[in-house]
């Protein structure tokens, strides 16, 4: 069955990937400058527009310059929490906006909970993870 689920959401996502995200990026927002360029190429290679954030002013700067189609959001960044940032996108474009955080926090579930939260990477961040994650978000988004 989970094979069925994974074509399904694999052939949805080539069908509409580059059509439905070609107008908004994805953005990244991580304070570490390397983890901030992995995240890019890994979701470069997948077609996708990227734009990033090393911290808060950076993010919401960006966020409300030009809104993304998703923001990969590092909860522990400079300026402001991660928290923060995301309850400013909350009061600019509500739920449409999906968010997922990124943390090695413990709490991390009961926090992507609190906040409303489309998903979570924890940390290590890995290919599989941060790409999956992304691509599970953006079908829901889309297809809903």
């Amino acid at each position: 069955m989970a094979t069925a689920i994974l074509a399904t959401t694999q052939a949805e996502w080539e069908r509409f990937s580059s059509a439905a995200v070609a107008d908004q990026p994805v953005l990244v927002v991580h304070d570490d400058p390397d983890a901030r360029a992995v995240i890019r190429y890994l979701l470069e290679l997948e077609g996708m527009e990227v734009e990033t954030a090393g911290n808060g002013y950076q993010a919401l700067a960006r966020a409300l310059y030009r809104r993304p189609a998703l923001v990969l959001l590092d909860l522990d960044i400079p300026f402001f929490s991660g928290e923060a940032i995301a309850r400013e996108l909350r009061a600019t474009y509500g739920y449409q906006l999906p968010i997922i955080l990124v943390s090695g926090n413990d709490d991390l579930a009961q926090t992507a909970r609190r906040i409303g939260a489309a998903g979570y990477v924890t940390k290590p961040l890995s290919r599989a993870k941060v790409v999956g994650a992304v691509q599970r978000v953006l079908t829901r988004a889309l297809v809903a």
